[in-house]
């Protein structure tokens, strides 16, 4: 069997036009501005002349210097946090505390809060005052238990659990154990 090849057609006017696109735009730059047929012609009649060329003309690809200050957008967003913390700090029937929560209320973008590597302060800061979802449910019964005693009700478990929005199977040990002692007490 035989292959027939394509024999190489040197065309120095498509050469010389080739390298000044590329010089101009870059090789991807020039097949997108108007040279595609150039590089189309020169791809199928000097494909090595092609290929050489454009690997000897590819730019290096310097990634750009972050244009982001993010210690300064740190420190911005754990003020922000701070003082919605300090808003909320003595209402205790919010919802739960989690970072989702305090970056909505802060007005602090989501898709900034989840560079926390970039930003320690804010990561710090969400390890100390975010809930996990045992504490959430011991905040939850101790509303419960202040709203019975502010109705003069007796402290009783169906009723914590019902008020608090639990159930016995999705309450985790601690806060079965808080909801065990808060059944105990008696308000005098």
């Amino acid at each position: 069997m035989v292959v027939y090849t394509e024999p190489v057609v040197v065309d120095q006017t498509r050469r010389t036009k080739w390298q000044s696109a590329v010089a101009k735009f870059g090789v991807k730059g020039a097949r997108q501005t108007g040279f595609a047929h150039l590089y189309t012609w020169l791809y199928r009649h000097d494909k090595q002349w092609l290929m050489q060329f454009n690997q000897s003309s590819m730019r290096p690809n310097v990634a750009e210097p972050s244009r982001v200050d993010w210690p300064k957008r740190d420190k911005e967003f754990v003020r922000q946090l701070i003082n919605l913390m300090n808003k909320f700090e003595n209402q205790v029937d919010t919802a739960r505390y989690t970072i989702t929560w305090f970056a909505t209320h802060a007005n602090i973008p989501l898709s900034q809060i989840k560079k926390t590597h970039k930003l320690p302060l804010c990561k710090l800061f969400f390890n100390k005052y975010c809930e996990t979802i045992e504490e959430y449910q011991c905040r939850r019964i101790a509303v419960a238990c202040i709203r019975c005693i502010a109705k003069h009700q007796i402290l009783r478990t169906w009723r914590i659990e019902r008020m608090a929005g639990l159930n016995e199977k999705r309450t985790r040990p601690l806060a079965s154990q808080l909801l065990g002692f808060a059944v105990k007490y008696e308000p005098s």
